[in-house]
């Protein structure tokens, strides 16, 4: 498997080979026939749109009103193919609005459409009216601009200059080479003067076509800051759409793209700043500060709570009580991604708070009962993943609990009263967590407790007399399969769920649905009900029934030839379906799908069908079992997924015959 992050400790001595590559140029302004008379591209031929050309270059210099700044100056290109891309004739780019020497300036912008008409090429620039500023929050805007003309064919360019105060955001904006449609020719230029230490990562899984640097020298506007840089050029050619593929967490962690962080920074004259941070800072920064460890250190108002508890001895009964009551009595409002709190004593008053606020609390509560009890820092998966070697704090939005006893480690969430004790909530499981403990503070595994597991059994019964098909349906949620459903049932109240569960089984006539241990985390969820089927039993000389009811897996859900990235479930996967079927009277099987046991080559996934016919009872029996034992399968893996479901598309799809006698 490809490497996801290649990061670049990036210093004035540090030194990378130059590769062979010859730059393509684009002139602004000049379009010719042959361009414009282009229907579509190799890269993708049913792409709705390409970008042709794009280059952004960043050069730092010295302005005496705003100190240290850096200058990007953006150029792009692209082609309008189909009708469903004219939404990207409407350009944003957002920009900082601070006091004087805090804000973002944009200057320069300028763009034009191109189009044929009548074998002529026409073009139409950007006027004034085109182009405004749009107010977003407090001190956030964005440009706007309107590209007039916008059709099928067209193609549309422009420019801007973006000037940012160091002091205001010290990092260039990421650079994306990978984007919603393909990307022909993408390069990013910068030039970074000695004054400067930047640690650069590359993201995503595509390669570059040119990865140089060179050593320049560099005019800061100030003589007394001139110096020699590194210029650096990243180049990616032919970069196909990103497609949000199934099984995947966020697109951030699988875009190609290259981010900046500055790590230190020394100006002649001036103290040396120091910008980069180890896991050792981190931990003691957070263990020690007034809104995060302190929080958890002091907790008078918790005294009612901690006497109601601490009168039950055995220390695993105890933290189960006291888990299921916190989760209970404590409403959670939506995670900001702030890890710093600020009055805990006001959130338990009013029972309610941010997921961070309450596992802060839940940690204060467990240390007064005399738990080993830590706070741990995560990254959710709508977040993206955070990696071991690159120190960052604000990589984490969310907060849960770690507790220690004596033969067995749980990880806590009291915001979700949807998951039991010792599992985490669904968004949380991405890769490892970072412990804050004051000790240097250590990595740990998140692995999920628990496995995405549901049991479907059917017993159906054919009634020759009546003509009809009936039986009895039960499907059995735990772990992250109840975990899911619990929640849904939540959000959809049960009116809404029930319908939802009826539209699931689309030709059948459901009665007497019963649910049953929603409202028990500890229990298994079940759901079940009678059904009639909208089909007539008819008296044929063959009749063809498809063993696998229901829940048969009738798609593969991976259609790529090729993926480049890991297939993330989250969580492993057991799904098992058994069906009973009394055949109907003056029949007997004819032919019955075989059985079959098989794995990947890596035993990584497997698969049993097991079908049995008992003549004598007039009984005919179906067991399919799918498990997928990794929460996560790399790309490296994803042929023999790809191949094993295609296995199971096929069992599931043949046909059990019955003849009559």
């Amino acid at each position: 498997m490809k490497s996801l992050l290649l990061t670049i400790a990036i210093s004035f001595h540090s030194f990378l080979a130059f590769s062979q590559f010859t730059p393509v140029k684009a002139d602004f302004g000049k379009v010719g026939l042959a361009d414009l008379n282009v229907k579509s591209y190799a890269i993708d031929t049913s792409a709705k749109a390409i970008t042709l050309y794009e280059k952004g270059e960043t050069r730092f210099s010295y302005d005496e009103n705003l100190g240290l700044v850096y200058e990007t100056e953006v150029f792009v290109r692209k082609h309008i193919l189909k009708s469903t891309a004219y939404d990207l004739g409407v350009v944003q780019i957002s920009y900082y609005q601070g006091s004087f020497n805090e804000s973002e300036r944009i200057t320069d912008f300028d763009g034009n459409t191109f189009w044929l008409e009548n074998g002529v090429v026409k073009k139409t620039s950007l006027t004034k009216k085109d182009i405004f500023d749009e107010k977003r929050s407090e001190k956030w805007y964005r440009k706007k601009a309107t590209f007039p003309n916008v059709k099928e064919g067209c193609i549309i360019e422009y420019k801007y200059r973006k000037v940012t105060p160091l002091n205001t955001i010290n990092n260039p904006r990421t650079w994306y080479f990978q984007g919603e449609i393909p990307k022909i020719y993408s390069e990013y230029d910068i030039t970074i003067p000695s004054h400067l230490f930047y640690k650069i990562t590359m993201g995503g899984y595509l390669p570059l076509a040119r990865n140089e640097k060179e050593e320049k020298r560099v005019n800061m506007g100030h003589t007394q800051l001139d110096c020699f840089g590194l210029n650096y050029k990243f180049t990616m050619v032919n970069a196909p759409a990103f497609k949000d593929e199934s099984f995947i967490s966020t697109d951030e962690d699988y875009l190609s793209k290259i981010d900046f962080e500055l790590t230190s920074v020394s100006l002649p004259g001036q103290p040396f700043k120091n910008y980069s941070t180890t896991w050792v800072d981190i931990d003691r920064t957070m263990f020690v500060h007034e809104n995060f460890g302190m929080k958890y250190k002091k907790a008078n108002y918790l005294k009612d709570l901690i006497k109601k508890f601490e009168v039950i001895q055995d220390p695993v009964e105890r933290l189960g009580k006291l888990y299921d009551y916190m989760s209970r009595q404590m409403d959670a409002v939506e995670n900001t991604g702030n890890l710093f709190v600020s009055d805990l004593k006001k959130v338990f008053e009013n029972k309610k708070g941010t997921p961070n606020e309450l596992n802060i609390m839940l940690v204060a509560l467990l240390k007064e009962l005399n738990y080993n009890a830590t706070p741990v820092l995560l990254s959710t998966r709508d977040n993206g993943k955070v990696h071991e070697y690159i120190p960052l704090l604000d990589k984490f939005n969310y907060v849960v609990c770690k507790v220690e006893l004596a033969d067995k480690t749980y990880f806590l969430d009291i915001s979700d009263d949807q998951v039991k004790l010792g599992m985490l909530p669904f968004n949380c499981l991405n890769g490892n967590g970072f412990e804050v403990n004051g000790k240097g503070g250590n990595f740990l595994s998140l692995n999920p407790s628990e496995k995405y597991r549901y049991f479907l059994s059917s017993e159906i019964n054919f009634n020759e007399e009546k003509g009809e098909i009936t039986g009895k349906y039960e499907m059995s949620h735990s772990g992250y399969s109840g975990y899911s459903q619990r929640n849904s049932l939540k959000s959809l109240g049960k009116d809404k769920y029930i319908e939802n569960f009826k539209s699931g089984l689309p030709g059948y006539q459901i009665s007497n649905i019963t649910l049953k241990d929603f409202d028990n985390t500890e229990n298994i969820a079940l759901v079940s009900c009678d059904f009639k089927s909208d089909e007539e039993l008819n008296d044929e000389d063959f009749i063809y029934i498809s063993p696998i009811t229901f829940d048969q897996v009738k798609e593969n859900p991976f259609k790529e030839e090729k993926r480049l990235y890991p297939v993330d479930y989250g969580y492993p996967v057991e799904k098992m379906v058994k069906n009973l079927f009394h055949l109907p009277k003056g029949y007997k099987v004819e032919s019955k799908p075989g059985n079959i046991s098989m794995s990947t080559p890596d035993k990584a996934a497997s698969f049993t069908f097991n079908s049995t016919y008992d003549e004598a009872l007039g009984t005919y029996t179906v067991v399919s079992k799918i498990s997928l034992k990794n929460p996560l399968y790399s790309a490296d893996q994803y042929h023999d997924l790809k191949e094993f479901y295609n296995r199971i598309v096929q069992k599931h799809a043949e046909q059990l015959v019955l003849k009559k006698l």
